[in-house]
C-alpha cells in the first residue's frame, strides 16, 4: 500500500482536509442544497452512530474467560486477607 509509514492522525488530517476542501468549493458553487449545507452535520452524526455500532458490536461478541475469572477472584481473595492482616478491614 502507499500509505504504509504513515500515522493514523496523519491519516484523519488527510481525510479532513479534503473533505473540508470539497465542502468549501461545493458550498461556493451551490448555495441553497440542505445536503451540503448541513454536510459537516452528518459526518460528525456518522461518526457518532458508527462509534456506537463500534461499541455495541464489541460487547456483543465479548467472549467469556472463566480462566481469568478464576484469577481475579483468588486475587481477590489474597487482598481480602492481606487487607485483613493489616486491620484494613
Amino acid at each position: 500500500m502507499v500509505l504504509d509509514g504513515v500515522f493514523r492522525y496523519q491519516l484523519f488530517c488527510l481525510y479532513a482536509f479534503l473533505f473540508i476542501g470539497l465542502w468549501v468549493v461545493l458550498r461556493s458553487e451551490i448555495n441553497d442544497n440542505a445536503v451540503v449545507n448541513y454536510a459537516p452535520l452528518w459526518l460528525v452524526a456518522s461518526i457518532g452512530v458508527f462509534a456506537a455500532y463500534s461499541i455495541v458490536s464489541g460487547v456483543a461478541n465479548l467472549k467469556d474467560c472463566p480462566d481469568a475469572a478464576k484469577e481475579i477472584d483468588r486475587d481477590v481473595k489474597e487482598a481480602r486477607v492481606a487487607m485483613t492482616k493489616k486491620g484494613v478491614i
